[in-house]
């Protein structure tokens, strides 16, 4: 595997819509899909009441996956961080209630199958 680039990492953050958000619930490992966008260097995504945002409130550590898929195999942007809230009802943050992660990049470039 090749690292790759900061940019080359944002260029594909940019570039996609889904992320895997792993995370720990009640000591156990948890990843779930969601969409997101990026806003000065920060992942944002909206989150309401269930398991996600359970595990959240209770454990804020994340690792967050991205994945370009294509015909020239695939490309995985991976950075860990701490989410925490920024907004919520009577406090919008960007796109309404949100979740945000923001952490060290580790982008690995892969093939596929």
């Amino acid at each position: 595997m090749d690292e790759l680039s900061i940019e080359q990492s944002e260029r594909i953050l940019a570039e996609q819509r889904v992320a895997h958000l792993g995370l720990v619930d009640d000591g156990e490992p948890y990843v779930t899909p969601l969409s997101y966008v990026v806003l000065d260097g920060d992942v944002y995504y909206r989150t309401g009441p269930g398991r996600r945002h359970d595990a959240l409130a209770s454990d804020p550590r994340v690792c967050v996956e991205v994945t370009r898929n294509d015909d020239a195999g695939w490309v995985s942007v991976i950075f860990w961080g701490e989410a925490r809230v920024v907004g919520g009802p009577g406090r919008p943050g960007p796109g309404g209630e949100a979740g945000g992660a923001k952490g060290t990049a580790a982008p690995r470039r892969g093939r596929g199958p």
